[in-house]
């Protein structure tokens, strides 16, 4: 009977194929980095000013300048960019595209990008720029400063005009010599000064001459 039964012989049965589906369900349990949801941001309304941020802080501000410039030159033309190093600032910047579709197509581009060793966030900025809302883009033309930055630059422009003001009176005071103790007298023909000593309560039997002695 044993020799009517189809069994194949041990060294048949391959061991690559027995385990084969016991690795695969080993290795799908293994999260991989393709797996990782990255959260998405809120768009705000479309519009030709970008705001990045999640920049690198320890880039100095020109050469983060020129970096964005270079990135974004590619979706479009690029008018200005803004990035200050301030606590207001930090880690952020501004861009204004020529038009609304180099701003979509460079948001697209270049949102969860890599930069510096960091991933900058890249959206549309909630208001209008300065220049769009003028209606025309001069080159030379600064963005206008936000009040807090205006009212910090303020103060210290008020500290140092106090700390001007203190050192010119200082200098113009003038020298206020110590005053003489002991009711010194100074002659001013000679650098010598007598001193005058005043006693009380003498006996009214003492003379001029016991006093000398």
């Amino acid at each position: 009977m044993l020799q009517n039964l189809n069994v194949p012989p041990l060294f048949s049965i391959n061991r690559e194929e027995i385990l084969k589906p016991v690795q695969q369900a080993q290795v799908e349990q293994v999260p991989t980095k393709q797996t990782v949801e990255i959260k998405e941001i809120d768009l705000n309304i479309p519009n030709k000013t970008l705001y990045i941020n999640r920049l690198n802080e320890k880039v100095t501000a020109e050469e983060m300048r020129q970096t964005l410039y270079a990135l974004f030159s590619q979706s479009g033309k690029v008018l200005d960019i803004i990035v200050k190093k301030n606590i207001l600032m930090r880690g952020q910047a501004f861009i204004l595209m020529e038009d609304e579709d180099s701003a979509i197509k460079a948001q697209k581009a270049f949102h969860n990008t890599q930069l510096y060793d960091k991933v900058m966030k890249v959206n549309f900025a909630k208001e209008k720029s300065y220049y769009i809302s003028k209606g025309d883009y001069e080159e030379k033309e600064k963005l206008p400063m936000s009040d807090k930055i205006k009212e910090h630059k303020k103060r210290i422009q008020d500290k140092r005009q106090r700390e001007m003001i203190n050192q010119k009176q200082q200098r113009e005071a003038p020298t206020i010599s110590m005053p003489l103790t002991m009711n010194q007298v100074y002659t001013g023909t000679s650098n010598k000064i007598k001193v005058l000593l005043y006693f009380q309560f003498f006996d009214s039997k003492l003379t001029k001459q016991s006093l000398i002695c």
